[in-house]
């Protein structure tokens, strides 16, 4: 038989203190934050333009990272009227950037 849960018995837990002692955000206070519906960053996780760090009892917990992303986000939908696919693409080319950037810093350290 399946227990139900309720939502003051999540917010007791142990594993939920620990994620909100690292810093981990709720769906909820990151759509603030960002002022977004909570139904568009839902779908943003269905196409994986962004991913919960964490989840507990299908609740989705997200760091401070995912702000930066939703942000970018934003401002190419606001600023490039790109669509969704044009911004997982975007999103796609610009994380291999970074991690190129990356990988020529730990070889030119390891050069000198």
């Amino acid at each position: 038989m399946m227990r139900v849960v309720k939502k003051e018995e999540i917010i007791l837990s142990p594993i939920y203190t620990e994620i909100k002692r690292s810093g981990l955000l709720s769906l909820d206070e990151l759509c603030d934050i960002c002022s977004l519906h909570p139904d568009l960053v839902r779908r943003y996780m269905e196409i994986g333009i962004i991913t919960p760090d964490a989840e507990i009892l299908d609740e989705p917990f997200f760091s401070g990272d995912t702000i930066r992303r939703l942000r970018k986000i934003q401002r190419i939908r606001r600023d490039l009227g790109v669509n969704l696919i044009g911004i997982e693409i975007i999103l796609n080319l610009l994380d291999e950037i970074e991690e190129l950037r990356r990988e020529i810093r730990y070889l030119r350290r390891r050069l000198i």
